[in-house]
């Protein structure tokens, strides 16, 4: 793999004169009229943004905050002061910091891209959601400079800026023939910058969630395309969804087999692949320089097509669709596409209370009230869209945390794979027979077990009813078509609360 590397240099600055006027809303320290520092950082032709080689420069319109402290304080004695490159030189965009009077040393601070809002050396910076726009990578991209060892009384100043965060790339593999509309990150997009410590450090926030980041679409050095975003240093974990493909034919969605650790002013590269079964990210190891590759071989991610990866820990209660009636789904009313979804119908179809919510990664769904009856009465599942002509294999682990104890009657836990727009329902099979679809068991009582059911989206016969033994009937090819383009995966738990995680639905033939 080659390695590619961030230039530094320097830039000449040239400085208006502090402007004694205001001296009292950027500094705490009286400065020489008649000495303006000069600073040194880099200058090139070419946007701030990487270049295809990973390159990162300065031009015409970019703008940075400078801080100074005195005596080794924390306290700016200059606050955020701003300063506008004009393509050649760096200018003041309202004042510019002067020599102190006592010719004092000076510790200096400097960041990229300027906020107004920043006020002390402790901010906090937010990447932008949508990288793939104007600017978007730009404008996420935290550059960091510090110089503790500027001469007393000095007016040039020379600091190098440094990548806060880490830079992911994505190359997708086996997508021609596909329009790609977006390639996602799901990452903790905040983080927290204190230039008051020893090291500057850029912490990512603990107490703020994981998003989806949409990526900026660019080119490698061998011209192919490839997706990137800048996100402060984290750990990725497994057991969750990490990266969408969005095309306009499909969702793949991949996870990964391994941690994989962010680290700041490094490149972390993965490959995803159309292909049949989800592989492991490789997670590569290497010391960090100025947007250095990871060194070596990196293994392939292979996405599955249409494939559900939760365990729950990427979402909250507020992401299922809660819907008032079945005829929602049935009739198209609403956009379910490659969601979770819930509905709980009262009497007469009528709204009831949601049954469901989401707690320390798992899915909770209180049945107690539910005792027999149509499906169509509580539902809880996933919509997958347009899904190939093969083999599927869901699996679950399910457990039941309460017991209705209803006399007469013991806990259930039906699956349907439930065909849009119709009552009927896709079979499952273990080997050539099909399955009760009541996959409850009384060891479900004590502990959680694991549920795994085929489904076959090739031949695609289908049954009017839930119990074994039901005639198969067969389906039109359009008929088939339509299944596949979307379907439901519904739980029915029923006379209990059950809880539900790891949820994998993948092809695997």
């Amino acid at each position: 793999m080659k390695t590619y590397s961030f230039l530094t240099g320097t830039l000449l600055a040239g400085m208006m004169i502090f402007a004694a006027c205001n001296q009292d809303v950027n500094t705490a320290l009286d400065a020489q009229a008649d000495r303006a520092i000069t600073f040194n950082f880099s200058v090139a032709s070419t946007r701030t943004a990487m270049a295809d080689d990973y390159t990162t420069n300065f031009v015409d319109e970019d703008e940075v905050g400078v801080f100074a402290t005195k005596d080794a304080s924390a306290e700016a004695v200059y606050t955020n002061f701003a300063y506008r490159y004009d393509g050649t030189n760096w200018n003041a965009i309202n004042e510019a910091l002067g020599v102190p009077v006592d010719n004092s040393a000076l510790d200096f601070y400097a960041y990229y891209p300027y906020n107004s809002t920043v006020n002390t050396l402790q901010f906090d910076f937010i990447v932008q959601a949508d990288q793939s726009a104007e600017n978007g990578l730009n404008k996420s991209d935290l550059l960091l400079s510090c110089n503790k060892e500027v001469p007393a009384g000095a007016n040039q100043v020379t600091l190098n800026f440094r990548h806060a965060l880490a830079l992911v790339e994505i190359t997708l593999k086996d997508f021609e023939g596909t329009e790609v509309q977006s390639v996602e990150l799901r990452a903790v997009g905040e983080a927290a910058v204190d230039f008051s410590a020893e090291f500057p450090s850029v912490i990512a926030k603990s107490d703020v969630g994981a998003t989806f980041i949409k990526m900026a679409k660019g080119k490698n050095a061998d011209g192919n395309d490839v997706y990137r975003a800048i996100v402060p240093e984290q750990t990725l974990n497994t057991g969750k969804t990490l990266f969408r493909v969005i095309t306009d034919k499909s969702v793949y969605q991949s996870a990964i087999a391994a941690d994989v650790v962010l680290k700041a002013n490094g490149i972390q590269p993965f490959t995803i692949s159309k292909a049949v079964e989800l592989a492991e990210i490789g997670v590569a190891v290497s010391d960090i320089g100025n947007w250095d590759t990871f060194i070596g071989e990196v293994p392939e991610s292979e996405a599955t097509q249409n494939m559900i990866l939760a365990n729950f820990n990427d979402m909250v209660t507020e992401d299922i669709l809660q819907l008032t009636n079945v005829q929602q789904l049935t009739n198209g009313e609403v956009n379910n596409e490659n969601r979770w979804f819930n509905g709980n119908d009262g009497e007469g179809r009528e709204p009831a209370p949601a049954m469901v919510t989401i707690e320390n990664g798992e899915l909770k769904v209180d049945a107690k009230h539910i005792n027999g009856g149509s499906m169509w009465l509580s539902y809880t599942g996933y919509t997958l869209t347009n899904v190939k002509a093969a083999t599927y294999v869901l699996t679950f682990e399910a457990k039941m945390v309460e017991n209705a104890n209803i006399e007469n009657a013991v806990p259930a836990l039906r699956v349907a794979f439930h065909k849009q727009s119709t009552q009927g329902i896709v079979s499952t099979y273990n080997g050539s027979e099909t399955v009760d679809r009541d996959v409850y068991t009384e060891e479900m009582a004590r502990e959680y077990q694991k549920v795994e059911l085929r489904v076959d989206m090739e031949t695609l016969k289908y049954q009017s009813g839930f119990d074994s033994g039901v005639i198969l009937n067969d389906l039109s090819e359009p008929d088939k078509e339509a299944v596949r383009k979307k379907f439901s995966i519904y739980l029915r738990p029923q006379r209990g609360v059950f809880q539900f995680r790891n949820f994998v639905f993948r092809r695997i033939e």
